[in-house]
């Protein structure tokens, strides 16, 4: 069952869901499933959170395609290369807003390279293996952080 169909509408994993979603469909163009159900609340973090990501890969573009290929992305490997960085990223367990943009953006290119490899068709399932590892992962401390309504 899609994560979506698991939470709430509004509930802070649906929005860290969505979130995720929509930031995969802004940078790859491929459409992530039909999710029908909108919040005026969630659009309005939605274009905060996509100008964000729109910044901080126009700032750090070397550095995102530097990644992109350091990782190599096939059709088994975006989910664990994903979960990968991300713990990465937090292995000193520091959580900052900047940090989980990070995370997001980092989705983004990676859906993107997906299909500017012409494996557009795998761009869904690894947005929703991705999208319940950041619900997993980072929703206990976007909650703890006053979530996305703060």
């Amino acid at each position: 069952m899609p994560l979506n169909r698991m939470y709430t509408v509004d509930s802070m994993e649906w929005f860290c869901y969505e979130l995720f979603l929509d930031v995969i469909e802004n940078m790859s163009d491929v459409k992530c499933g039909s999710r029908s159900i909108r919040s005026s609340l969630k659009c309005r973090y939605k274009k905060s959170l996509l100008r964000k990501i729109n910044e901080l890969s126009e700032k750090h573009q070397i550095l995102f395609k530097g990644m992109m290929d350091k990782l190599r992305l096939n059709n088994d490997s975006a989910g664990s290369s994903f979960t990968r960085v991300v713990n990465e990223i937090f292995t000193d367990e520091i959580y900052n807003w900047g940090r989980i943009v990070s995370v997001y953006a980092l989705g983004g290119w990676m859906a993107r390279d997906y299909v500017s490899m012409g494996m557009s068709h795998h761009v869904q399932d690894f947005a929703e293996i991705s999208g319940r590892y950041i619900v997993a992962t980072l929703g206990p401390h976007i909650e703890q952080a006053g979530g996305w309504v703060r």
